[in-house]
């Protein structure tokens, strides 16, 4: 799987207000494209200033991002939140709340449930 794209939009993009929520989800699901592009498939007219600032927002919401492209530095929006971003932001939550931080801690936990030793404390605690 790539890692820079997403099976579906983050959650953050599902509580955007309405009109910013269109945009961003055609921005992930096209995975690049112009303010122009966004404009033409939308299901309101609105007018290109008005795509330009609510792309400008959500770029501060940190939810897009954008790089210059062609001879006319044309501004491409591509998707900010990918996969591999959504799943370490997780991680890291998880272990701030369950392992005081540590990513090691998690880690061998993680290696424990996976590679279950014989007699291990956590084996004979999900036996009974």
């Amino acid at each position: 799987m790539d890692c820079g794209r997403l099976e579906g939009p983050p959650h953050v993009v599902l509580n955007l207000p309405p009109a910013e929520r269109e945009v961003a989800l055609l921005v992930y699901q096209l995975g690049a494209c112009t303010a122009k592009e966004i404009e033409e498939r939308l299901a309101k007219r609105v007018t290109n200033a008005t795509v330009r600032t609510m792309l400008r927002r959500l770029i501060k919401k940190q939810i897009l991002t954008r790089r210059s492209a062609g001879q006319y530095k044309t501004f491409l929006y591509i998707p900010a939140v990918t996969n591999e971003f959504v799943r370490q932001s997780a991680i890291i939550h998880l272990a701030k709340q369950h392992f005081a931080g540590s990513l090691p801690r998690l880690a061998a936990t993680l290696d424990e449930l996976l590679h279950p030793r014989s007699g291990s404390a956590r084996n004979r605690v999900a036996a009974s």
